[in-house]
């Protein structure tokens, strides 16, 4: 099956891309996975027209986001990617060595466009349905920058009502503290997701 799923098949040109031209991300329990690119806004806009309808069509209380990030740290090369990064920065999109100026410059304009992504979808939703919670499930602080997912940057901006931050050790204390020293102020919106299958034993 060569299908990249009906929204990509449609839109291929808003396919995530690695450096090296690689579209999809390999899991070796649950398969490839395609991503809409997380930073062009034609996939915001995408996505937020499809939230909109089900908001509106369905009496649901809310809209919990869910997986709104980059695959992974090589993501994403795409042509919208590269065209606008170099726009934006004034040198060329590269798999830059993790560590350097250019790589925090990349992560940082990756954490934007995503901040501007969830505000597209945001404004939409509640536009829509004024009366709805707007919640997000996040990766763990440890992993976030991994997946540029700026849900700091989320919950100061004041999109969401609430965020779910993962935090699936036998330990949550470190994920919890490093979560409320990132949200700061705004830690009072801060849920712990936390894995049920853990033994008591643990908690």
């Amino acid at each position: 099956d060569q299908s990249r799923g009906p929204l990509l098949d449609k839109h291929p040109e808003l396919t995530a891309t690695t450096a090296d031209g690689s579209t999809f991300l390999h899991n070796a329990t649950f398969g490839d996975f395609y991503s809409l690119c997380p930073a062009n806004p034609k996939s915001h806009q995408l996505l937020a027209d499809m939230y909109v309808e089900m908001m509106k069509r369905y009496e649901f209380d809310g809209l919990n986001l869910d997986r709104l990030r980059f695959p992974s740290a090589e993501y994403c090369h795409c042509n919208h990617c590269k065209e606008t990064f170099k726009k934006d920065n004034g040198f060329a999109l590269s798999a830059f060595d993790e560590g350097t100026t250019q790589a925090e410059v990349f992560l940082q304009w990756k954490r934007e466009k995503l901040a501007d992504g969830v505000e597209t979808i945001v404004l939409a939703v509640r536009a829509a349905r004024p009366d709805a919670d707007i919640t997000a499930y996040v990766v763990g602080p440890d992993e976030m920058n991994e997946k540029a997912q700026s849900w700091d940057l989320w919950v100061k901006r004041g999109l969401l009502d609430a965020i779910g931050v993962s935090m699936y050790g036998p330990d949550i204390r470190p994920a919890a503290e490093k979560a409320k020293k990132l949200l700061g102020e705004h830690s009072d919106v801060l849920v712990a997701a936390i894995n049920a299958g853990l033994p008591d034993s643990s908690f």
